[in-house]
């Protein structure tokens, strides 16, 4: 049987040779146990399907209208990458906008705003057009001296439809600069993710407390190299799917970080644990 991952790069246009290149070096990252046959299944989207149906609670990349999505997109293309994502999407679909938005930043006096930049700081509080042009025109005659009831309309109408086209533009541009990480397109923690004791992903940290069989090391006191004996089971049926947190008050501080030290040192990673969940689940099916 063809490798399923070589033959959806040749489709996507690389080389035969460059396709197998990627699989062979895809294959080497993984644990020494596995096979390169077995690693085409964590590009599976049946697979990936039925993992996040059984496994609900484990950590997965965040989608796009999550509020941890922008630390997720910080670690993996840089601290700067927003905000010239941001730039480039409003220059495309919001060039006055922008302008004005970023004039407000440098005067910071109201008494200093013109008509437009007003408009715009009403928009940005999150008020309406409506009621933006309503208090324009009943309260702030000074700023519209030379111009109709209905001009001011428009310039409200005018910069409001070019900030709903940047909201509409940005969250599209961030899924796309998402979807060109190979491992976030398909639903899988980039590799350079790791377990830690709190979720911090602007610095690639998952919470130890995701994985299914933390709950079950804690509750049973798993110590003495045990720990990484139950990490092993953790890849049967659905397993513990509850949070940890309540095994984790229940337990002295000293006892949860000698588990947290040999959860750390079993080599459990999220990348891999993902992997090696949705290999188990080939052949499965949802009960």
């Amino acid at each position: 049987m063809a490798n399923k991952i070589v033959q959806r790069l040749i489709a996507a246009g690389a080389t035969p040779q460059r396709a197998q290149q990627f699989a062979t070096a895809f294959a080497a990252k993984q644990s020494p146990t596995a096979k390169t046959a077995d690693i085409q299944d964590a590009f599976d989207e049946e697979l990936r399907s039925l993992s996040e149906a059984i496994y609900p609670k484990v950590f997965r990349p965040p989608t796009i209208d999550d509020p941890r999505i922008d630390s997720y997109i910080t670690r993996l293309f840089g601290e700067n990458k927003l905000k010239e994502l941001e730039k480039n999407v409003y220059t495309a679909n919001a060039p006055t906008y922008y302008k004005l938005k970023n004039s407000l930043e440098k005067s910071s006096d109201p008494s200093t705003w013109n008509l437009e930049q007003t408009i715009v700081k009403a928009l940005e509080d999150g008020q309406t057009p409506a009621l933006i042009a309503q208090n324009l025109i009943i309260n702030r005659d000074d700023l519209w001296d030379g111009f109709t009831e209905s001009k001011v309309t428009e310039f409200v109408n005018s910069l409001s439809t070019e900030k709903d086209k940047y909201n509409a533009a940005f969250p599209v541009a961030k899924e796309k600069l998402l979807t060109s990480n190979k491992y976030y397109k398909v639903g899988l923690p980039d590799p350079t993710f790791v377990y830690d004791k709190n979720e911090n992903l602007a610095q690639g940290k998952i919470a130890w407390t995701t994985h299914p069989s933390v709950k079950k090391i804690i509750d049973a006191g798993a110590k003495g190299g045990k720990v990484k004996e139950e990490l092993a089971q953790t890849y049967g049926p659905a397993g513990p799917q509850s949070s940890a947190a309540g095994g984790i008050a229940a337990l002295p501080f000293g006892e949860i970080e000698d588990l947290f030290i040999e959860f750390k040192a079993s080599g459990a990673s999220p990348f891999k644990d993902e992997v090696k969940r949705r290999e188990f689940l080939k052949g499965k099916t949802l009960k």
